[in-house]
């Protein structure tokens, strides 16, 4: 896996500048730069950092949705739930998980 690749797939795909994303993250964007150009290897700290700034898990980083498809099995509608939920604010995160919760209750 192609770690800056991966970092520069995430933030493009959000439609980030490296400017926004240090805005987000609080990591200068000389650092996410090195980081998305290999570099310099980020530590696991500041990815975590990273992903807390940017709305997703630090795991997503790892797994790219490739991935997701062909070794865990998601359809692509499951694929872009994920996407989705990503994208909320984690106020509207827990509003998600609490509705799946209660409709699957009545499943």
């Amino acid at each position: 896996m192609d770690l800056g690749k991966q970092l520069r797939t995430i933030r493009k795909k959000r439609d980030l500048t490296l400017h926004r994303a240090h805005e987000l993250t609080n990591i200068s964007a000389a650092t996410l730069s090195q980081w998305e150009n290999n570099k310099v290897l980020p530590l696991m700290a500041n990815l975590e950092k990273y992903a807390q700034g940017l709305g997703i898990d630090v795991w997503d980083i790892f797994i790219s949705e490739t991935e997701m498809d062909s070794e865990f099995g998601y359809s692509p509608s499951e694929i872009q739930l994920i996407e989705y939920y990503r994208q909320l604010s984690p106020e509207d995160q827990g509003h998600i998980i609490a509705i799946l919760e209660s409709l699957a209750k009545k499943a």
